[in-house]
């Protein structure tokens, strides 16, 4: 919602439940932190009970007779469909003033088989399905009914669910305190509407029965947590729903209220962890948690408590009362005993830090900032609050320092000392200030005029600190910083981030993407999967060496790497470990005119070969070339030939081993072309330990069986079809360690990496014409089948390089 409202989505496991985002949810409050609502899966039932014996309240009548029928619901734009399901997609509510309450078609206990055609089951219910499918006016459910439901469409269905229920609830009531007769089975049939609304405003006029009010049922309703415990984990998820619908109202005391009923349902067993489970008195019934309980139970109560923290500190700021956020805090304290997953630490960190700051904790709001930050260093959110903690703290501590200072201002000869202290201070931070002028500037005006404007802004750094430069002035520091910093000793940087001359550590962006899970083991984001063991064991070092020590000690190569593998953010293309030469090879990019916008800064180490336009090629050249191919070329076909042998001998010029050869119309789809480049030399590497023989590595889509199937003449490819072919795949087979598969022939020749030894034979096959010219990706297949290579031909485990429009070759003849 880009108005910051608690939107509803349907639940991948049953409900239409609140969305759950880091970032996104509940009004911001005034220091513009945002408070997001927790949600979980799970059944929606609504049962009732007392100390004593047990009170069955069954939502629905068991009818043996089914029908199948089809149900068309539509909607206006991203409105809810106001289904309420349970696990196995059974209707259990359906939301007033909704499509599925205004349609008059769907029953409570109809059973939705599918939607859009998609089927629906318990692994894959419709929250889930629906979620995937693509916005549309009209959705399709396929559902199955009893036959004997009950046939009261829309809302008066569910008014008489309800009415009905409280009926129930009174008359077991009457009937346990001995006042009425035991209710006997009526049946199922249509309640008189009309008659139960005059009853219900008759009542109204009477005034409330303490008994039969909301309030008075709930209290009732507590005492459910000696219920079956499969009753009260879906009413648990139901009452939850429903405080989150009055937390999206701003009615944060209600919601409170529905909240703490969702954990007292739970209590019993929560008080049992604390002892003993076998020697535990475990209530009337005898029950414990069985080995699946703990976790369903934590499934729905740690988002409750989740939400529990974000209203004490919604309260809080309304009414200034410190005390809901130390209750906050208490929530937060009993989420973390739970063990959740990092996403749910990082936001209990986070609420955590936020109660921090507004009882004006500093020192333990930073620490649960940093503590969030860990599990999500990508967050917007937490980077601001620690930005707005750390200024926070350089108050305190110059209030510190002053409240000292003031102290000791009673006599000249310590105001003396003072300022020589100050003095001292300034001189050591204007020293390391003056490690970042830059070297060898002109002793021109104009040089001699940029010197003593990087002299001001560094007296100004080193008297007021970084964080009291203007915008500008920090932009014009960064830039000296990104130069500069290289030169210096981790001591150097460490001190000058503590006397405020330098940069704060989140101000650099160093930490990437895949920092937690390298630290932790974990499989990296993106397609790494062709790293080798000893890759692997290298980048779970080096992050754990950023995160303890910063970067500062690193060298090119290091940094060039752990941005390759994104355990660094991407930095920019002028700094100096992007120039480092890429080991024994070489990366190359044929450019075109009319794709030179696409590359206006391309990395150091792509180096740009213009392309051959076969649009403005020499007639006699074209007529010359066509004569000994194949079949006739069009001239876009012989320019990428064309510009492939140029590449082909600039890297054997060069003496390289192996080059990329990157057309201008790839991209890197799991970065930036710097990553790419930069992690060419461990591809290579990796490529190595599995074939030392290898020729090839396609990082492009790879499509063998269209490669065969778009050719209608076998005599335009004899050695891959003819008498003279040669064996080669047509099926990609894993090699070990997993992570590369060796293939056969494909197309898309983009983004292929030849060897030295492929790339002499091409440009020799080049010259003499022979085998006659075909389109690239054939012809370079033919080369390699005439010299044996055809089974050296390797591709990572998932495509790395795609094309910004790659043409379908089942559309093209060869």
């Amino acid at each position: 919602n880009p108005e910051g409202g608690c939107l509803l989505e349907e639940n991948p496991e049953g409900g239409c439940l609140l969305e759950e985002t880091f970032t996104s949810g509940v009004a911001d409050d005034e220091s513009g932190e945002t408070l997001v609502l927790e949600e979980n899966d799970g059944e929606q039932l609504s049962d009732d009970d007392d100390d004593g014996d047990e009170i069955e309240i069954p939502y629905a009548t068991e009818l043996p007779d089914l029908e199948m029928l089809t149900v068309n619901l539509s909607r206006k734009g991203d409105e809810p469909l106001g289904l309420v399901l349970q696990e196995d997609n059974f209707i259990v509510a359906l939301r007033p003033n909704t499509p599925a309450a205004k349609c008059g078609e769907l029953f409570l206990g109809d059973q939705v088989l599918s939607i859009q055609g998609v089927k629906c089951t318990s692994e894959l219910p419709m929250g889930h399905i629906l979620r995937q499918l693509p916005l549309a006016p009209t959705y399709q459910l396929e559902i199955k009914r009893a036959t004997a439901a009950i046939n009261i469409p829309g809302k008066a269905q569910i008014d008489h669910h309800l009415v009905h229920q409280e009926k129930q609830i009174q008359e077991a009531l009457a009937q346990r305190s001995g006042k009425a007769p035991a209710r006997k089975d009526e049946g199922t049939k249509v309640p008189d509407m009309k008659a139960i609304h005059a009853e219900a405003k008759k009542r109204a006029e009477k005034g409330p029965d303490p008994d039969n009010t909301p309030h008075g049922l709930k209290n009732m309703w507590y005492n459910q947590a000696r219920a079956p415990f499969e009753k009260r984990l879906a009413q648990a998820n139901l009452v939850k729903s429903e405080g989150n619908d009055k937390f999206a109202e701003g009615k944060f005391d209600e919601a409170l209220e529905e909240y703490n009923f969702v954990t007292e349902l739970f209590k019993y067993e929560m008080a049992n962890l604390l002892r003993d489970q076998q020697e535990a008195e475990l209530g009337d019934l005898g029950r414990g948690l069985g080995s699946k309980d703990l976790a369903a139970i934590q499934k729905v109560r740690v988002p409750t408590l989740l939400n529990m923290a974000a209203c004490r500190l919604k309260l809080g700021a309304e009414s200034g009362d410190k005390d809901q956020y130390t209750q906050a805090l208490e929530h937060i304290k009993e989420v973390m005993q739970a063990t959740p997953p990092a996403s749910t630490r990082a936001k209990a960190h986070f609420r955590a830090s936020q109660a921090h700051v507004a009882l004006e904790n500093w020192r333990e709001a930073w620490q649960a900032a940093n503590l969030a930050r860990e599990c999500r260093p990508d967050s917007q959110e937490v980077k601001d609050l620690q930005m707005k903690i750390q200024r926070e703290m350089r108050l305190l501590q110059k209030a510190e320092k002053d409240s000292v200072r003031d102290g000791l201002f009673g006599t000249d000869s310590n105001k003396n000392i003072l300022a020589r202290d100050e003095r001292k201070e300034f001189k050591r931070r204007k020293f390391l200030a003056m490690k970042l002028m830059p070297e060898g500037l002109p002793s021109t005006p104009a040089g001699k005029q940029e010197k003593q404007k990087i002299e001001t802004l560094l007296d100004k750094v080193s008297s007021a600190g970084w964080n009291n430069l203007s915008p500008a002035e920090q932009n014009h520091f960064e830039d000296l910083w990104a130069k500069g910093s290289s030169k210096m000793s981790a001591a150097e940087i460490r001190e000058g981030r503590e006397e405020g001359v330098f940069p704060p550590r989140d101000q650099e962006k160093v930490f990437g993407l895949n920092l937690p899970p390298a630290i932790q083991g974990r499989p990296l984001q993106g397609a790494f999967e062709w790293l080798t063991p000893a890759q692997s064991k290298r980048v779970q070092g080096l992050a754990v060496e950023i995160f303890q020590r910063g970067c500062e000690k690193l060298d090119n190569e290091q940094r060039r790497f752990g941005e390759g593998v994104n355990i660094l953010a991407s930095s920019d293309n002028r700094m100096p470990w992007h120039s480092q030469p890429l080991g024994k090879g070489g990366a190359l990019l044929i450019l075109s005119p009319a794709r030179a916008h696409l590359w206006s800064f391309p990395p150091p180490q792509l180096q740009v070969i213009p392309a051959v336009m076969g649009a403005s090629m020499d007639p006699g050249e074209f007529e010359l070339l066509n004569d000994r191919a194949r079949r006739p070329l069009e001239r876009g076909e012989l320019g990428i030939l064309l510009s492939n042998k140029r590449c082909w001998q600039h890297a054997l010029d060069k003496k390289w081993e192996w080059a990329l050869v990157l057309e201008d119309d790839a991209h890197y789809m799991h970065g930036t072309s710097s990553q790419l480049i930069s992690l060419l030399p461990s591809i290579v590497q990796a490529a190595r330990e599995r074939d030392p023989e290898w020729q090839m590595i396609v990082l492009s889509p790879v499509d063998m069986d269209d490669f065969f199937g778009c050719i209608t003449d076998a005599s335009h490819v004899p050695s891959l079809l003819g008498p003279r072919r040669v064996t080669c795949l047509r099926k990609s087979e894993p090699l070990n360690p997993p992570g590369f598969n060796r293939i056969g022939p494909t197309c898309h020749a983009f983004a292929w990496i030849y060897r030295n030894t492929l790339m002499r034979h091409l440009v020799d096959a080049m010259a003499q014409l022979e085998p006659p010219l075909n389109p690239l990706d054939i012809w370079v297949w033919e080369v390699m089948a005439e010299h044996n290579m055809m089974g050296h031909i390797l591709a990572p485990k998932r495509q790395l390089v795609s094309a910004r429009a790659i043409e379908s070759v089942k559309s093209r003849q060869y």
